[in-house]
């Protein structure tokens, strides 16, 4: 499979098919692809099936084409909003503190009842009760406001926010009936609006997806397969014989060659919406000079830390990942190429220019990435500085940024405010998250990215790839779409 070339084929398709309802399957009723039963090997972090629980990304996958929120993200490789079960894109109110927006006309749970506006309301209250990352999404939130009349729905915030419109299309803000019980019901999952419903769920042992028939939201895929039968665990082998369809897991390190040459028919690896990056804390000596971060920069080598990733990492110079809008390649790279050779000599001569000769420094670290952590101390070392490593904290400080939502504010705020490399940096953050306006949002985003990798307050690494690996049965050339916001799109999914 040519990757790109099969995410361009089905990006074309899914994207004609927004503007025009033009492709089979997707918006219409019927398709020489429809039918057949696949089977899925999901990762056994999937946490729940209860889309006011499920927080794991293999559970966000799996419940992606099952519930659909107010509104949601287009099926293409882009994060992209586009209405779900809202009529349109929620507007702001008048206050600006707040959003309203009408259901769609006719709507029915998989079960037949019809969705209310009051479901929209128990579905959030309902979340944050059972969620601790739906009581921060929805946090702002004072009151909702319903009307089954006119099927309008108004979210009253604290203040403006205009990333809100995300946290509506977090499964978290899918509706379900109100006689739903507030715990998670991962056993017995409740009706959802989607292009699948679940028959089946034995905790712990797999579920069941079956094709819904009566599903008709226009300009979302309606699914391609009959039947979804889904397992905890799958190895590699198995989806390579064919005893599994889809595997979710990473294949074994070992196999990662022959996955990446002999089936690249069959596999393939998407970046998606986590970044990895070093956090320069300016505070202390000897950070707090530029030129002592700046060498730390140049020194930290992308590509090396991508292959003690397992390759599982796309070197890039920029804390935006590609899918998200404000993204604009820096280039040239403050830091040098994220692809090349790092600068040892030029990062040497600056720590010698700062009268930072070895001095001592402290590096922190999740326990899982102690692989790359001692990478990063090896190269401290070479640029004559005395690294440390720490549990917590520390002045150069590995960290792995992954916001709850999809949006630039997520991504740039925290190392704004947690840095302190330029005090310029904390009022570009602000503006950028009170900026209504999209476009304007987005050349914000862009400036504050280059601002924080030239202070320099960061010095990133890379974005986080996933991986699909699908057997010879499905057709992989056009019918697998990766999302960056959700995953692997299961209402993509198609026999060949």
């Amino acid at each position: 499979m040519s990757h790109a070339g099969g995410l361009r084929r089905a990006g074309a398709c899914l994207g004609a098919a927004l503007a025009l309802g033009g492709c089979a399957g997707i918006g219409s009723k019927g398709s020489a692809r429809e039918g057949g039963t696949i089977e899925i090997g999901v990762s056994r972090s999937l946490d729940s099936l209860d889309p006011g629980v499920a927080a794991s990304a293999a559970a966000r996958e799996a419940l992606w084409s099952v519930y659909t929120p107010p509104v949601t993200y287009a099926h293409t490789d882009q994060v992209k909003l586009v209405p779900g079960l809202a009529s349109a894109l929620p507007r702001p109110t008048e206050a600006g503190a707040g959003y309203a927006f009408k259901l769609r006309r006719g709507l029915r749970y998989s079960d037949g009842r019809p969705v209310r506006a009051a479901d929209v309301a128990y579905a959030l209250g309902r979340s944050r009760a059972l969620s601790g990352d739906a009581r921060r999404i929805f946090a702002g939130v004072t009151r909702v406001v319903t009307n089954e009349r006119t099927r309008r729905v108004r979210i009253d915030l604290r203040r403006p926010d205009p990333d809100f419109p995300h946290a509506l299309a977090t499964t978290f803000a899918a509706p379900v009936p109100r006689s739903t019980p507030r715990r998670d019901v991962t056993g017995r999952p409740p009706p959802g609006v989607g292009a699948y419903v679940i028959v089946r769920s034995r905790p712990g042992r797999g579920f069941t997806l079956r094709r819904n028939e009566a599903s008709d939201l226009p300009g979302l895929p309606r699914g391609y397969v009959t039947e979804i039968s889904a397992r905890p665990g799958g190895t590699a082998d198995e989806a390579i014989d064919g005893r599994l369809d889809y595997v979710q897991d990473r294949p074994a390190a070992s196999l990662l060659p022959d996955m990446r040459s002999k089936y690249r028919d069959q596999y393939s690896e998407h970046v998606g919406l986590a970044t990895l990056a070093l956090e320069l804390d300016a505070r202390r000596a000897p950070l707090d000079e530029k030129g002592v971060r700046e060498a730390v920069a140049r020194a930290t080598d992308p590509h090396e830390l991508a292959v003690l990733a397992h390759g599982f990492l796309e070197p890039s110079c920029n804390l935006l990942p590609p899918a998200l809008p404000g993204y604009k390649k820096l280039d040239p790279c403050p830091g040098g190429d994220p692809e090349g050779e790092p600068d040892l000599v030029k990062a040497s001569d600056l720590i010698e220019s700062s009268d930072a000769t070895a001095a001592r420094v402290t590096v922190g670290a999740p326990a899982s990435d102690r692989r790359l952590a001692d990478e990063v101390v090896s190269t401290l070392r070479k640029i004559d500085l005395r690294p440390r490593l720490v549990a917590r904290g520390g002045q150069v400080r590995l960290v792995r940024i992954a916001p709850l939502l999809p949006t630039a504010t997520g991504f740039l705020s925290p190392p704004a405010r947690s840095t302190h490399a330029d005090p310029g940096l904390v009022p570009q953050a602000v503006e950028l998250r009170r900026e209504p306006d999209p476009d304007r949002a987005a050349q914000l985003a862009a400036e504050l990215d280059r601002a924080l990798v030239e202070a320099p307050a960061v010095a990133p690494i890379g974005q986080e790839k996933r991986p699909a690996l699908l057997s010879r049965r499905m057709d992989a050339r056009n019918c697998a779409v990766f999302n960056p916001v959700y995953g692997n799109d299961w209402a993509s999914f198609c026999l060949q």
